[in-house]
């Protein structure tokens, strides 16, 4: 292919500094292609699938592939412990962090064209990525790397899953997306930088913005559209990172026993009021002990009786029976292949063999101690078989 200079195309299409230019083209393959306007250049991506158009070891992506290596180890391992011993490799994990930068770029470009659909696509898919890395990753870094961007992802999903509700004139659609997504960050480091995120996303009037009232998140209120009334919302029952667990957990207890008539007293056991067992005097002494050390404190041992000269003769015999040991061999052979209108055929031209000399072998070693120390019988006896 011939060098082109993409100094036409860049001047047709200028660069607009804070803020993101995609367009759609139709490519010469006739699919549909996204492209990113950098200060630099031009990016250009497939609309469906990995978004270079690779397919690496003939998957979509390397993340299908990672999932199906994951799903066929599972199934391998399910009667010896399950996915406990699947492991990312520190490539691997690399390889997959390099290839949900194409999404991240991807999905960047079609939220600004507004196509939620694969916004959401693209951002699940890389919150797999995450969940994978995290939980299967081998080193400590590769596990949590990734975990810095998982605020902003969900994020970028939640605004997707509300700006297609609200399209749809479905507001409360679009707030159970956002109390959705705080409840799939709950116990997520990054949780009160979401709610940050989240709160940004909206226009509100002044002194009428989002905030936190103990551990609840009130949305005052959310334009509808043009001309429609407003609606508000509070979502709670999340605890914050700041909250006293002790208290939410007292909480949660309370309404699971009053909506569902059980009761957790007496069932879980506090961690902070173990303590050591102190062994009471003269327990040596206690008739119950005794008793109890009467029945387990024999040892079971087991022998075997045989005389020497029957074991002698048998395992000579046994010895007689296996095959003889043969130096070893080279043979060549040099044939010619036919090919005719019969079909195809084969002419033996030569057969040379060679036996390897005592120089090529390996030296051999003690046998006998071999024996000995695998058998646990005397080199006298092994010598004499």
């Amino acid at each position: 292919m011939s060098d082109i200079d993409l100094t036409t195309l860049l001047r047709s299409w200028p660069y607009e500094p804070g803020r993101i230019c995609a367009r759609r083209i139709a490519g010469d393959d006739d699919r549909p292609k996204l492209q990113v306007r950098l200060d630099l250049g031009v990016l250009q991506m497939e609309m469906q699938g990995r978004p270079d158009g690779l397919r690496p070891e003939g998957f979509e992506s390397l993340l299908v592939f990672q999932q199906d290596r994951f799903r066929r180890y599972t199934e391998q391992t399910e009667q010896t412990g399950g996915p406990e011993g699947f492991v990312l490799g520190a490539d691997e994990a690399r390889a997959l962090r390099e290839e949900a930068v194409q999404y991240y770029h991807r999905y960047v470009g079609l939220f600004s064209l507004g196509d939620f659909e694969g916004v959401i696509r693209d951002t699940t898919r890389n919150l797999e990525v995450f969940d994978l890395c995290r939980d299967y990753a081998a080193e400590e870094t590769d596990r949590t790397v990734l975990e810095q961007f998982r605020a902003y992802v969900i994020m970028m999903r939640t605004r997707a899953q509300a700006e297609q509700a609200m399209a749809a004139d479905h507001p409360k659609e679009a707030l159970g997306a956002i109390d959705a997504a705080l409840a799939d960050a709950l116990w997520a480091d990054a949780r009160g930088q979401l709610v940050d995120l989240l709160a940004g996303d909206f226009q509100y009037q002044q002194g009428n913005e989002p905030y936190i009232d103990g551990t609840t998140l009130v949305v005052p209120e959310i334009p509808v559209g043009p001309g429609q009334p407003q609606f508000s919302a509070t979502f709670a029952q999340h605890p914050l990172a700041n909250e006293n667990y002790d208290d939410f957990a007292r909480k949660l207890q309370t309404e699971i026993e009053e909506e569902c008539g059980v009761e957790f007293e007496g069932r879980i056991a506090n961690k902070r009021e173990r303590r050591t067992a102190v062994l009471a005097k003269g327990w040596r002494l206690n008739p119950d002990f005794l008793a109890l050390w009467e029945r387990i404190a024999h040892k079971t041992r087991y022998s075997v009786t045989y005389q020497t000269p029957d074991l002698i003769a048998k395992a000579s015999e046994a010895v007689k029976k296996i095959p003889p040991i043969e130096a070893p061999k080279i043979v060549a052979l040099k044939s010619r292949l036919k090919i005719t209108h019969e079909g195809v055929t084969g002419e033996l031209l030569s057969a040379r063999q060679m036996e390897m000399e005592a120089s090529d072998r390996k030296t051999i070693p003690d046998l006998l101690s071999y024996l000995q120390r695998e058998t646990e019988l005397t080199r006298t006896t092994l010598a004499d078989i």
